[in-house]
């Protein structure tokens, strides 16, 4: 996540890959190249893959410099990973995530005491705005990611109130029926925010209030391939940027 989401033009901006549960950073990655396939900076004039210039084991995951203004699109991928979770933990996860397919074939199968062993991968995009203008183009982009959260609306034009938008993408196609969250922490609380994607992999939301906010979801299936130590196979996917207090003071497409 950018420590600030609107730097001014030339500022150090320095970038973090935390992990932890309900928008609250609980440990620190630093960048691996064996685990990021790909790390990429779009913008209006170029899409900079920076997985080739980043030094392994660098934390903060990045510190960048935007020298244009604009809005600018982080997107990052890290590998499969393969994890064991106890019984009782995998359930309460998958209640969480609102996997209730899966739960209901663990319990068809009489599987609910077994552990649940997963193989898990993330594609993760955040917005940086810089200046006054608007790159709307950038922000709903479709990369092409194995999962995608794709803004419907710029989020930067948002004031607290609006509403946003979502297309999900898994492998391509819209993903239907499956829960997603937006999560804000700016009044010192947790509020989140759930719905779940229509046919067309769509969902909204009202952003209520200004600050950080992340959409996140994970799509769980049963393993398609490489599946002797591996029964579920989860895609993480999420979307961070902020909202403004004030009106912006100019748009561009």
């Amino acid at each position: 996540m950018p420590e600030k989401f609107t730097p001014v033009a030339g500022e150090p901006l320095k970038v973090h890959l935390y992990y932890g549960d309900d928008f609250k950073p609980e440990n620190e990655r630093p960048f691996q190249k064996d685990r990021t396939p790909s790390f990429v900076l779009i913008s209006a004039t170029e899409a900079r893959e920076l997985s080739a210039t980043t030094p392994d084991q660098q934390l903060p995951l990045a510190e960048l410099t935007f020298a244009e203004a604009g809005t600018h699109l982080l997107a990052l991928d890290r590998t499969a990973q393969n994890i064991n979770l106890e019984p009782k933990q995998f359930n309460e996860y998958l209640r969480h995530e609102g996997l209730t397919d899966i739960l209901a074939v663990r319990k068809k199968t009489k599987k609910l005491q077994t552990q649940g062993r997963e193989r898990y991968s993330r594609n993760i995009k955040a917005l940086v705005q810089t200046g006054d203008v608007r790159n709307d183009e950038i922000a709903l982009r479709t990369l092409g990611k194995p999962i995608e959260i794709v803004p419907e609306q710029n989020p930067v034009n948002l004031q607290p109130g609006q509403n946003l938008g979502v297309r999900v993408l898994f492998e391509g196609k819209p993903l239907a029926n499956r829960q997603i969250d937006a999560l804000n922490t700016t009044s010192g609380k947790l509020v989140r925010l759930s719905a779940r994607t229509d046919k067309e992999g769509r969902a909204g939301f009202r952003l209520d209030r200004p600050g950080p906010w992340i959409v996140r979801l994970v799509h769980m299936r049963a393993c398609a391939r490489d599946c002797r130590n591996v029964d579920w196979e989860s895609f993480w996917s999420s979307l961070t940027f902020a909202l403004a207090d004030a009106p912006a003071q100019s748009a561009r497409p």
